[in-house]
């Protein structure tokens, strides 16, 4: 048997913001997508999907600053306010082909599943981030291969138990403003890694199931800032970066059963990376989101008469930080330059914590669905910083706190649900 599937879509993104003259962004990207696949059956225990996945477009950005990048030796080139543009299209056709084989008589028994993958990108760069030159489009491809295995172990009554297993090589290429050298083409490849999974499904009965699943990543070819960097006709970023992460997550969860869902998930994992430049001593240091601890709880239950209460609690350890912990006093200035001491991302942000209710109520019509609904968002919540603030000196420090409690009233109509 063959079926054809084809998504075609299509958004546009654009950014503004600046501060004053001495700092600003202007860019807009038209993204249309389109993913495609053809799936075909030989046998019942055999299926191969050839597919594309297709996103690309033209971009511009202007961007505005005090510094200029071309003249950075020129101890007085921060004083006039410079900047550069850019425009230019990126393309990313990937294909790939996936092989899915059942081979029992119970097609659910036992699924394997193996996949090859080939990930390219194009970029055409132009306008003034080129210096007038006329660069050649610049290609970067990756080639991905992957496997996973899904073995039902055992089935007793409503109880059944699944064995999961995966793992394969994955790329992705580097963002674009990381591929934009200043007067010179691309020299990046993407970053690789490794990825492994192990875990189990439990289903306990028709309402509750258990989820553990554990994982590794290796990396490498991470992007980073290019310590040769030395201005216009330079690459600014090198790959020469590689980390790692590890842990688990256990999932319970209790389906739409008797007018109650929800579930509770607890995760544990760590990332640390390196970077391969001279001056980095081969330290391993956590990621900027390198998040230990996270708990997640969701539950809801449906009244009579079409009326609903559904509560959530979030909590999440605070990304890793690098704080201003020293400074120095500008005589001629008349100010701190504040600095940092010890390595980076040593110190971590405060717990993100969030609890948000919903009460909805639903009037059911005969071509429609009329739903009305109260969220209150950050009902509680805790520091959950947004940035961090300084005294003079760096001596003392506070937090910008994220988003407040917000009420939101609001409501759907679902045509012909």
């Amino acid at each position: 048997t063959l079926h054809l599937l084809v998504q075609p879509s299509f958004g546009i993104d654009t950014v503004k913001f600046g501060v004053g003259n001495a700092f600003g962004l202007d860019n807009q990207n038209i993204v249309p997508q389109l993913r495609a696949e053809l799936s075909w059956r030989p046998t019942p225990k055999v299926e191969l999907v050839p597919g594309l996945d297709f996103i690309g477009g033209p971009y511009r950005f202007d961007f505005r600053s005090s510094v200029s990048f071309a003249d950075l030796d020129d101890p007085l080139a921060e004083k006039d306010p410079v900047g550069f543009d850019g425009k230019g299209t990126a393309w990313s056709p990937d294909v790939y082909l996936k092989t899915v084989l059942r081979p029992f008589d119970d097609p659910e028994q036992m699924i394997v599943t193996a996949g090859v993958r080939y990930s390219g990108v194009t970029y055409v760069i132009g306008g003034g981030v080129t210096f007038g030159q006329d660069l050649d489009p610049t290609y970067i491809g990756g080639f991905e291969g992957r496997a996973a295995l899904r073995w039902r172990t055992f089935t007793k009554g409503p109880m059944k138990g699944t064995l999961k297993a995966s793992t394969g090589w994955y790329t992705q290429p580097p963002q674009p403003f990381e591929s934009i050298g200043l007067g010179t083409a691309n020299r990046l490849v993407p970053e690789r890694a490794w990825n492994s999974s192990l875990g189990f499904e439990h289903k306990l009965n028709q309402a509750l199931s258990w989820d553990l699943d554990t994982f590794y990543r290796k990396m490498d070819r991470l992007v980073e800032f290019n310590d040769g960097f030395t201005g216009r006709g330079t690459q600014t970023f090198a790959n020469t970066g590689e980390g790692w992460a590890a842990g688990f997550e256990v999932i319970l969860r209790h389906q739409p059963v008797n007018h109650f869902f929800g579930w509770i998930s607890y995760t544990f994992s760590r990332s640390f990376r390196r970077d391969g430049s001279a001056d980095s001593d081969g330290v391993w240091y956590p990621f900027d989101f390198d998040q230990p601890h996270i708990f997640s709880a969701q539950g809801g239950y449906e009244f009579p008469k079409g009326f609903g209460l559904s509560l959530q609690v979030q909590a999440v350890s605070g990304n890793p930080t690098t704080r201003s912990n020293a400074s120095i006093y500008d005589v001629d200035g008349d100010f701190y330059n504040s600095f940092q001491i010890g390595s980076g991302n040593s110190d971590r942000l405060p717990p993100f914590v969030q609890t948000s209710v919903r009460v909805d109520k639903t009037w059911k019509l005969r071509i429609a669905e009329v739903e009305l609904y109260l969220d209150l968002i950050n009902a509680l919540r805790g520091v959950n910083p947004e940035a961090t603030v300084y005294n003079y000196d760096s001596t003392e420090y506070a937090y910008v706190r994220g988003l407040p409690f917000i009420p939101n009233l609001g409501f759907e109509v679902r045509f012909w649900p």
